[in-house]
């Protein structure tokens, strides 16, 4: 629980600790899963100059970024 300080008011903010446990786990499998895509894809295909805006890393992308809407979720509307 954090206790935020306004003038003579406190608001308490608690994080759903659930959502930010399954934040953390998805942003962790969604960085660690893009390394081996994008090693797997240097392995072969060494002269793709898109990396980034490959269709194979799309899917990454997606876990990473429902990550971080969990964690704002779960950190800052509740």
């Amino acid at each position: 629980m954090i206790i935020v300080i306004y003038g003579n008011h406190k608001q308490y903010h608690n994080m759903i600790w659930e959502l930010s446990i399954i934040a953390t786990a998805l942003l962790i499998i969604g960085l660690v899963g893009q390394g081996f895509e994008m090693r797997k894809m240097r392995h072969t295909e060494p002269t793709t100059q898109n990396v980034f805006f490959s269709k194979r890393s799309i899917k990454w992308y997606v876990i990473i970024g429902a990550a971080i809407i969990l964690w704002t979720v779960s950190e800052r509307f509740t």
